[in-house]
């Protein structure tokens, strides 16, 4: 586990690694509503010196004019299309269960009622 630091902290590291943070308070606010993890863990790799096997460069340095805005960018874009494409799949889910459940009564008219206490007393 890595020790704590503070979003200035976190900034700090990140600028030292060649990564270019134009505004640093908005850097500082977008780490603190969205988390380092999320935002820089999540999409660095795509900004990082790789070795001629493709591998990251240790100590970690970023490409040369990569920016902390490019970064959210791609988060930000990420996040977006995973939210569009849930709220087609959560549609697309709704109208599936309605089907069968219309399909399954359909066929079996007495299995859909059989949770009916009344009608099995009767």
């Amino acid at each position: 586990m890595k020790p704590f630091k503070t979003h200035r902290q976190q900034l700090t590291i990140l600028r030292g690694r060649g990564l270019r943070i134009n505004n640093g308070s908005k850097a500082l606010r977008i780490l603190e509503n969205e988390s380092y993890y999320a935002v820089i863990n999540g999409y660095k790799d795509h900004f990082l010196l790789k070795s001629p096997t493709g591998k990251n460069i240790s100590p970690e340095t970023y490409i040369t004019n990569a920016t902390f805005d490019e970064i959210y960018e791609l988060y930000s874009f990420d996040r977006d299309l995973r939210n569009a494409i849930l709220e087609y799949l959560l549609k697309f889910e709704s109208n599936i269960k309605s089907k069968i459940a219309y399909r399954f009564s359909e066929k079996y008219k007495r299995a859909s009622c059989i949770f009916n206490f009344k009608e099995l007393y009767t």
